[in-house]
């Protein structure tokens, strides 16, 4: 009794998940079999908010993390302040280089008369268009009641090479417009959601293949799903863009 008591067996009993597990190895009708049932997990996730589980998704103790040290870095008030929830720490000689750039261009090639940038607001987040304005111009618009929606003297930031580096290094995230102003476009992004997306972006990853398109699939930052980037690139003497009609194509291609 009095080693349970101080071997804490009562509360590793409430807390943990396979109680049976637990309490056989206490009464040693169980040799332990691998380390995890020796080892005490040293995480306590109670301050998080987190529910009890056997498991989480890293996205959602990432999550909860970063929104516990945001909410604690500004109860401290003046001299604390939270820069982004996700930001790169850069070392020597980590700089991304101009063929980085290029390769990303290449890969993701757009519009280059806008780009969108990423926005987070009170739990919520989203895309909008980049935008060049002058501030004093603005705030006197605001100040007769004007709102940014109906501000006319406002115009698009291009992309430029210096707004690809910012996003590769991490100062700021940023969204293409992929579909050009005469209805083409250079690459395709299928999006895959549903509980066997997994099949579904194989399947269509091996038909680009068949037909000599470079796509890659990668899973959504949700973790719940993925997507095929398709880069429509074909062997002509001069390249041209896949129109809309594309995706349906290949869409009739894989899955009908």
């Amino acid at each position: 009794m009095e080693r349970q008591i101080y071997s804490s067996l009562y509360e590793r009993l409430l807390l943990s998940n396979d109680k049976e597990s637990v309490l056989a190895v206490a009464k040693n009708k169980k040799q332990p079999s691998d380390g995890k049932e020796i080892i005490k997990d040293p995480m306590f996730l109670e301050f998080l908010g987190l529910k009890r589980e056997a498991s989480y998704y890293e996205r959602d103790l990432e999550n909860a993390i970063i929104t516990h040290l945001q909410e604690f870095l500004l109860e401290l008030g003046n001299g604390f302040s939270f820069v982004a929830r996700q930001k790169r720490i850069h070392l020597d000689g980590d700089e991304f280089q101009p063929y980085h750039i290029r390769l990303f261009h290449s890969l993701f090639k757009g519009r280059d008369d806008v780009f969108a940038i990423h926005w987070e607001k009170s739990g919520k987040s989203g895309y909008v268009p980049a935008y060049q304005y002058d501030l004093y111009h603005y705030r006197i618009h605001k100040m007769n009641g004007g709102v940014f929606q109906n501000y006319p003297h406002k115009t698009y930031l291009p992309l430029t090479e210096t707004e690809i580096q910012k996003h590769l290094n991490g100062v700021q995230q940023i969204g293409i417009y992929p579909l050009l102003q005469n209805n083409t476009s250079w690459f395709l992004v299928a999006d895959f959601d549903k509980q066997n997306w997994k099949e579904e972006g194989l399947t269509f990853l091996n038909a680009c293949k068949e037909k000599n398109i470079p796509a890659y699939l990668e899973r959504s930052r949700s973790g719940s799903g993925g997507y095929v980037t398709s880069k429509m690139n074909f062997a002509m003497e001069n390249e041209l863009p896949l129109s809309r009609n594309g995706k349906s194509t290949l869409m009739r291609f894989t899955f009908f």
